[in-house]
């Protein structure tokens, strides 16, 4: 079966006879984000990207894409620019 744009099978063995096809779909919508995007455009973890949704007002939510949130890019953008990062301490030696 070929494989559409986006979409990628990849065999999973196990001891069972027959190959499970394990099917990953990437979601890439201009102008939104994946949370790994997301996360690494501010320079956090993905954890931190959920936690801020939930809990800082004023910051970006997500659309929802089938079980897929997207985040908008230029909201993101738009929010760093707001709330620059914090300058980490160097560690002590």
């Amino acid at each position: 079966m070929a494989a559409a744009e986006g979409v990628h099978e990849s065999p999973i063995h196990s001891d069972c006879e027959q190959d499970i096809a394990l099917i990953v779909v990437t979601v890439n919508i201009e102008g939104f984000l994946s949370t790994a995007e997301a996360a690494k455009r501010l320079g956090v973890k993905v954890e931190s990207v959920y936690t801020f949704a939930r809990r800082l007002e004023g910051f970006p939510q997500p659309k929802r894409v089938g079980r897929t949130l997207l985040w908008p890019e230029a909201a993101i953008d738009a929010w760093r620019a707001r709330h620059p990062a914090r300058k980490r301490r160097a560690a002590d030696d």
